[in-house]
């Protein structure tokens, strides 16, 4: 039996088993075991091949993610930012996870279109061409000509995607809250806000409107700068479904010999992208989350052109604020500093040594505060520090994660293109200005501001909130809540075994009364005996085979 809790997903029973089916099949049954499914699923599992069982763990989990559809596929891109929590091997196979599906029938795309823009195609484009030139897990992208002679680019989502992924972010949540009742260590991770915040991202992505706003953003944040160029919405040619934007004709900023061979400059265009990104992320505070090479164009005059914002980073007050304050921290060598703002932002587990942590910090600074800015790569830093932050379990904001991974692939692009680009010496005069604006009480006077309204609010509550917690107490209505952690596990371990103790004695009591009853010779006889000493016999044997079964059945002898 599948313990979730919602009736409907009672209905999407084969979709569960199809789940744990491809887990087991690549080697993660010690997990399924774990969670309180029925192991019938385990009995008819087959064999796994020995080529997968020879690949390593990480290699296996995204094979498993890939064999379990987009939604998954999505959801392991997501955990491929999340270095605070997975070693280097699984972020590395994650970031493998290609979301590249077979294109949906063009038919299918033409009555997508023509539902939510509610016009014919013909009276849409003058032409429309019906092979995409490019797909993937959410939609497909087709090539279009409008009516008053514009070339766009027709983003189309898949026809009955949404439901699909919220049927899987339904049974994500479940697994996730299995995850935390029955094997504790995973709490420490906390697996249903994890779930949720891809529940938050993928849906976001699902709206192309908000993509559409997304875009004309980045459209206002860089007007007049001639260095990059973000497509224009069509927003007449919108909808949740159905995105319309400028085309853009340009080369792939990983095409070197292309690049080459239209005289681009090269090193211009290293430059020129790790300006803009530092530009999106310290200035805007606004960037584009998605910067592989795919996604990036060079258009005439070295122009670097941007596509795709369905997935975007944003650094709001309180992360931008740590942000300075680690920088800071690093500058001056403080690796106390360093702790104490991951101890005030609630980020520590609360059995952490504090005193380990400040000594693994002070090593990664001086590991590499004296390099030069040439030796120092983004890459490895982070590796290392991220290496620290997995060690302690302390879990980052998303939105910096997003931010970490963004800046190590650009970094791994700009590289290819300028292998002596310095990537720290962009950052350098952003991080200043940051640091100047910490220390500058006119700029930080509105946040002061804010801080000292909050804290007058709360002084001006507290005399009211003192009355009612005396009043409570002298009434006697003060109520003390004790939420057990763990327990529910254990309870019910408890309670099968006492009831198989009950079943055993119940057959043993069974096997003796018959026994004493053979004894006797009176009542319907078969073979000389008591026919009710058979029945009893039979009873016991029936009992038994069944207590023997249910005990294989859960793995505990």
């Amino acid at each position: 039996m599948f313990p979730f809790s919602s009736k409907k997903r009672y209905q999407n029973v084969k979709r569960y088993r199809e789940i744990l089916f491809i887990l087991i099949k690549y080697g993660f049954e010690d997990i399924v075991d774990k969670l309180p499914v029925s192991l019938v699923i385990k009995k008819f599992s087959g064999r796994r091949l020995q080529v997968i069982m020879a690949l390593s763990p990480a290699q296996r989990l995204r094979l498993a993610i890939e064999e379990l559809g987009p939604t998954f596929i999505k959801f392991g891109q997501v955990l491929s930012v999340r270095s605070d929590i997975l070693p280097e091997d699984y972020l590395n196979e994650l970031e493998k996870l290609q979301d590249e599906l077979p294109p949906f029938k063009s038919e299918d795309a033409k009555l997508i279109v023509e539902r939510e823009l509610r016009h014919t195609i013909k009276s849409l484009f003058r032409i429309f061409d019906e092979q995409p030139i490019a797909t993937g897990s959410i939609a497909q992208v087709h090539k279009a000509l409008l009516k008053t002679g514009e070339y766009v680019a027709v983003k189309i989502q898949r026809p009955y995607i949404k439901e699909i992924i919220e049927t899987d972010i339904g049974i994500l949540f479940d697994l996730a809250n299995l995850l935390n009742q029955y094997i504790p260590s995973s709490r420490i991770y906390r697996p249903v806000e994890i779930v949720h915040q891809f529940a938050q991202s993928i849906r976001r992505e699902l709206d192309f409107i908000l993509e559409a706003q997304s875009v004309e953003r980045f459209r206002r944040n860089f007007e007049g700068d001639n260095r990059i160029f973000v497509p224009k919405v069509y927003i007449n040619f919108c909808s949740p479904k159905v995105l319309t934007v400028e085309y853009v004709d340009g080369i792939k900023i990983s095409d070197i010999r292309s690049l080459k061979q239209v005289h681009a400059d090269i090193k211009m265009i290293a430059h020129r992208a790790i300006e803009i990104y530092f530009k999106e992320i310290f200035e805007f505070k606004f960037f584009h989350g998605d910067p592989h090479p795919g996604n990036i164009f060079i258009i005439k005059d070295n122009v670097v052109a941007v596509i795709d914002y369905g997935i975007t980073g944003r650094l709001d007050d309180e992360t931008a604020l740590m942000l300075n304050n680690l920088l800071t921290a690093f500058v001056n060598k403080d690796a106390q500093g360093m702790v104490n703002i991951f101890s005030m932002m609630d980020l520590l587990p609360a059995d952490i040594d504090m005193n380990n942590l400040k000594a693994d910090m002070a090593e990664v600074i001086d590991r590499y505060y004296y390099l030069t800015l040439g030796q120092l790569k983004l890459q490895s830093a982070f590796a290392d520090m991220m290496g620290i932050i997995r060690r302690y379990h302390i879990l980052f904001p998303t939105n910096l994660l997003l931010m970490i991974k963004v800046l190590i692939v650009l970094e791994s692009v700009a590289r290819k293109l300028d292998p002596d680009v310095d990537i720290i010496g962009y950052m350098r005069p952003y991080v200043q200005t940051m640091m100047f604006r910490s220390f500058n009480v006119f700029e930080q006077l509105p946040r002061l501001v804010a801080y000292f309204r909050s804290f007058s609010l709360y002084l001006r509550l507290l005399p009211s909130d003192l009355r009612k917690i005396i009043a409570r107490l002298k009434k006697g209505k003060a109520v003390v809540t004790l939420e057990h952690q763990g327990l529910d596990h254990m309870t019910h371990v408890v309670d099968s075994a006492s009831n198989r103790i009950a079943f055993a004695v119940v057959v043993a009591s069974l096997i003796i009364g018959s026994s004493l009853v053979m004894q006797i010779d009176k009542g319907p006889m078969l073979f000389g005996f008591p026919i009710i000493s058979f029945v009893g016999y039979l009873m016991a044997v029936v009992f038994g085979i069944w207590l023997l079964i249910q005990m294989i059945y859960s793995g505990r002898f």
